[in-house]
């Protein structure tokens, strides 16, 4: 069950609450670095180039998109998908994205048991994102709340329900939610810096 923990609770948090403002410009960047990124949108794929990527006022892509979907990858690793909130992307900051290499994700889940709850909650997980994206608060939230009934002790359906809860503005549920992930994941530091970050936070 740790391995669902360790790598399914870095899949789908939020890009947007991990955007520091102290930058002049959006930097994208990768570990590793050469990494593709592509954009989505209405399900048009846009290939926006090889990271490392920064943007500004002058040539920042998304300018009429509310939400906006990257996914990254590379060779070798993983890949992965970020859903980011434009009004946060627009401002300078900075998004790190780190990939993980497809053999540690095949030792991790060599266990047959462990990788049929790895497929599940993958699955769950999906579609919870998929009705985020497209603004079905209640049916995320509904599937969300089975996902944390069927497996309590994952961190990812806690985190799950901490972006529905953010971009619905309820940064007290929010903050619970997060809090709660980490209880269960503490070494976790894109969870950490999420609650570090919504600290003081008011819509």
């Amino acid at each position: 069950m740790f391995s669902i923990i360790k790598y399914l609770s870095m899949l789908y948090i939020f890009a947007c609450l991990s955007i520091s403002c102290s930058t002049a410009s959006l930097q994208i960047q990768t570990e590793p670095s050469d990494s593709s990124v592509t954009s989505i949108e209405n399900g048009v794929e846009k290939k926006l180039g090889v990271s490392p990527l920064s943007y500004d006022k002058n040539n920042y892509p998304f300018q009429d998109q509310k939400l906006i979907r990257l996914v990254v990858e590379k060779p070798g690793y993983l890949k992965e998908q970020i859903v980011i909130e434009n009004e946060y992307f627009m401002k300078t900051g900075h998004i790190n994205v780190k990939l993980t290499p497809i053999a540690n994700w095949k030792e991790a889940t060599q266990d047959p048991q462990a990788n049929k709850y790895l497929n599940d909650v993958a699955s769950m997980a999906a579609e919870i994102q998929a009705m985020t994206v497209k603004k079905d608060f209640a049916g995320a939230e509904a599937l969300t709340k089975s996902l944390i009934s069927r497996y309590p002790k994952l961190s990812v359906g806690y985190i799950l329900m901490g972006n529905i809860y953010y971009l619905q503005r309820r940064v007290g549920d929010a903050t619970q939610a997060y809090a709660k992930a980490l209880d269960l994941n503490p070494g976790h530091q894109e969870t950490k810096s999420i609650l570090d970050r919504l600290k003081g936070q008011t819509f």
